[in-house]
């Protein structure tokens, strides 16, 4: 059930605050070695929180930008995917537009488009969502 436009507004500084440190845990893609399971988790599970909390908001684009981000993490967890260094420059640079959309939704009440984004990292990953 879609949230109210009320709730929306109420919810909106929430939403901003426990954003920020899954974003946070997402720029740990600029750093990740290939065998820091650790990290992979984080990432996994952080994508996971921001594409639910997102979807629940109706910030459609970085709900599904997360849930990509999510699979690619999920197929690397459960199955080797190996990151190409394209998908990973490509997430990093995703990252830092999330946080541009965040800041978007904190100053103009929308997010940014970020359909060439996903589009991009969707056909450089190889994971459909």
């Amino acid at each position: 059930m879609p949230l109210s436009a009320d709730d929306k507004t109420k919810y909106k500084a929430l939403y901003l605050q426990t954003a920020a440190p899954y974003v946070d845990d997402l720029q740990k893609i600029a750093s990740l070695q290939d065998e820091d399971a650790e990290a992979v988790d984080v990432i996994h599970r952080a994508a996971h929180s921001m594409g639910s909390q997102s979807q629940m908001m109706e910030y459609n684009s970085i709900a599904s930008l997360s849930r990509l981000i999510e699979k690619i993490f999920k197929a690397k967890k459960d199955e080797g995917y190996t990151l190409t260094q394209e998908t990973k420059d490509l997430m990093i640079n995703d990252v830092a537009r999330m946080r541009d959309s965040l800041a978007s939704i904190a100053n103009n009440d929308s997010e940014l488009d970020l359909t060439p984004e996903i589009e991009a990292l969707r056909i450089s990953s190889k994971i459909i969502v």
